[in-house]
């Protein structure tokens, strides 16, 4: 590793090995300063987790008989871990702090909490990161945070982003995709600098004189064969403002068409089913659409027979159109739908196809589904490009008070599993907080009577939802 680029010699003589408060589950923490909360620290200065190749943080510890919740990443945490592979930060975290995970030259997945607000400086520099999502909670960007990471070759930095440090994806040499959220305000010098390979750069701030940004955020290359594209009615803006209008190619596909994205899914406790209706509003004909489906990490596309499970909808399908579906990346499927006549879709608007997914890996929380690198044909075989799309998605499971095996109703069968199992007996579905009707922590005779009240309809069953 090239560190001369990054940090001084005199930096590095200076650090000791760490002073830690405790361990637990194999990581380091120090107590914070309010009692009530722990950081994540090191053990020593540099390859301080030897052979850990996957990491979760837990959201909460115990320690000397008291829980504490993991709030941040501490400086230099993982500081060239040679071997971790996967680091997933909990949603109680809410700050990533300098240098967290510098220099580990193996981390290639990451999973960034959704209440994480600030990460520091060089905190993913020299990582071998592939993707990077920034989740909607993250404001602000540190100073070279991902810089060096030669195998980065997509970038969405989320609609909560308002602050990019210099050099913050300096010399992401692989870096194709990369996607600007619209509250972001400020691109630090050289943020973008070294990226040759950066092809689409989907810029969606609404106005771009009051975005701070350098002559050299972007290479001169870059703008020479990028594609900048930009909001509806935000293409003369952006053409005639300093650095964005040194773009030569500047698309807005905003004026007549649009990609739409729609999640569908029945929260009833036990349900592990959803649909992602994929759909395109055009104002002319549109005989193709090819699009990146980025699903977060939990969420998984359906097969049947071995094929991904995918409806067309037969309203808008011409007879020759076909799909064809290629995993390219652990989270993203390139659809293409096409006709080979170059027929165009029936109809101008509404759901083209439909994604059956598992949530059974989801807990609880927010996240972010992304429609990216789209582009759509005509029947001239004119070829436009649109913007990504990103699609926010709550997960909850809600449930009826007394429903215990998870079948969204009330009757005798929840009191007979809930019987069974209070003296012990094996049980093929249970779900025990919703049998748990008097709501005390635990399942008992006051239960059954909860249940058989609802059964017998003297009780309305209550809808509960559990959430983050």
């Amino acid at each position: 590793m090239k560190h001369s680029l990054l940090i001084s010699l005199a930096l590095l003589c200076c650090l000791t090995a760490s002073a830690y408060d405790f361990m637990a589950g194999d990581i380091a923490y120090n107590l914070n300063g309010d009692g009530k909360g722990v950081t994540v620290t090191y053990t020593k200065y540099g390859n301080n987790y030897p052979g850990v190749t996957r990491l979760t943080i837990p959201q909460s510890v115990s320690h000397a008989g008291k829980q504490y919740a993991v709030t941040a990443i501490g400086e230099y945490a993982f500081y060239e871990c040679e071997s971790l592979m996967s680091l997933s930060i909990p949603i109680s975290v809410k700050t990533i702090d300098d240098y967290a995970a510098f220099g580990c030259e193996l981390l290639s997945s990451l999973t960034i909490g959704s209440n994480v607000t600030s990460i520091g400086q060089y905190a993913f520099s020299e990582t071998a990161l592939v993707a990077v999502e920034l989740p909607l909670s993250v404001t602000s960007l540190g100073n070279y945070a991902f810089a060096n990471c030669q195998m980065l070759t997509q970038l969405n930095t989320g609609n909560g982003l308002q602050q990019m440090g210099r050099s913050a994806f300096y010399r992401c040499t692989s870096l194709r995709t990369a996607t600007l959220g619209v509250k972001l305000n400020t691109i630090g010098t050289n943020a973008f600098a070294g990226c040759s390979a950066l092809a689409t750069l989907n810029a969606n701030m609404p106005d771009p004189t009051k975005v701070t940004v350098s002559d050299n955020s972007f290479d001169a290359s870059t703008k020479a064969t990028c594609r900048l594209c930009v909001p509806r009615d935000a293409l003369e803006a952006y053409a005639s403002t300093p650095v964005w209008q040194d773009f030569l190619h500047i698309s807005n596909v905003g004026e007549g068409y649009s990609l739409q994205l729609a999640f569908v899914r029945n929260n009833t406790l036990g349900n592990e089913r959803a649909q992602l209706e994929v759909g395109l509003a055009n104002e002319d004909a549109v005989s193709a659409l090819q699009c990146d489906i980025v699903l977060p990490t939990g969420l998984e596309l359906t097969k049947t027979g071995g094929e991904y499970d995918i409806d067309i909808n037969a309203d808008r399908r011409g007879r020759d159109h076909g799909l064809t579906v290629n995993k390219t990346g652990a989270n993203t499927y390139t659809l293409l739908l096409s006709s080979p006549s170059g027929k165009a879709f029936n109809g101008n608007a509404g759901t083209l196809m439909t994604l059956h997914l598992n949530t059974s890996a989801l807990s609880e929380g927010y996240y972010t589904i992304y429609a990216r690198n789209a582009s759509i044909a005509k029947p001239s075989s004119e070829m436009l490009y649109l913007n990504d799309t990103p699609l926010q998605i709550h997960i909850v499971r809600s449930y009826l008070l007394g429903d215990a095996n998870g079948d969204g109703e009330v009757d005798v069968a929840d009191y007979v599993v809930t019987a069974n199992k209070l003296v012990g007996n094996s049980v093929v579905a249970f779900y025990e907080v919703a049998a748990d009707v008097n709501r005390n922590g635990g399942i008992d005779i006051g239960d059954l009577l909860g249940i058989t009240q609802r059964a017998l309809g003297k009780i309305t069953p209550e809808v509960i939802t559990v959430n983050n």
